[in-house]
């Protein structure tokens, strides 16, 4: 088999540089772009657990409350029905509601969120400053031009391979004169 020249190597990697550097976008960005949506969607479901989370822990207090506490069903109905109700020789003092309690259930969605975050840290803030910084790299990701990109990529790839890489036949022998 012949050597290849200087300028068949040279357009060789080329060619093969240039459809890895399109092939590459192509495949990475789609799916770093779902498993941040992915990330969203489960940072936004952890928020909503905690909030139902400590919904259902006042609740169960207020059902804890109206069950053993009758002067906590005498401030309900005065709440309710209005001062009428109330007892003589009662002072009324008004009462807050207690602050949130850290539960366990916040912890394990807090405790979640951050380990999934720290899977990818820099692969994901090195993308989200290039598609901050390029916006171009959309069309990597867009529905309408990113086949012809994975065609045009793959047939470079393929015609350097095939043409330029080695797969060339033997060259025909010169006859002996």
């Amino acid at each position: 088999m012949a050597r290849p020249t200087r300028l068949e190597t040279l357009v060789f990697w080329l060619m093969l540089v240039a459809g890895y550097a399109v092939l590459a976008p192509c495949l990475v960005l789609p799916a770093w772009l779902e498993y941040e949506a992915q990330l969203a969607q489960l940072r936004d479901s952890d928020a909503a657990l905690a909030t139902l989370a400590e919904q259902l822990t006042q609740t169960e207090r207020q059902i804890e409350r109206s069950q053993n506490d009758p002067a906590y069903i005498l401030r309900l109905a005065e709440r309710e029905f209005g001062p009428g109700i109330s007892k003589p020789n009662i002072d009324v003092i008004p009462v807050q509601p207690s602050p949130p309690r850290e539960d366990a259930t916040s912890a394990a969605g807090a405790a979640t969120t951050r380990t999934i975050e720290e899977l990818w840290p820099e692969l994901s803030t090195f993308l989200e400053r290039t598609i901050a910084r390029y916006p171009y790299a959309r069309v990597f990701v867009d529905q309408t031009t990113r086949p012809v990109l994975l065609a045009m990529s793959g047939g470079l790839l393929v015609t350097a391979i095939v043409l330029l890489g080695g797969w060339r036949g033997q060259r025909p022998a010169t006859p002996a004169a």
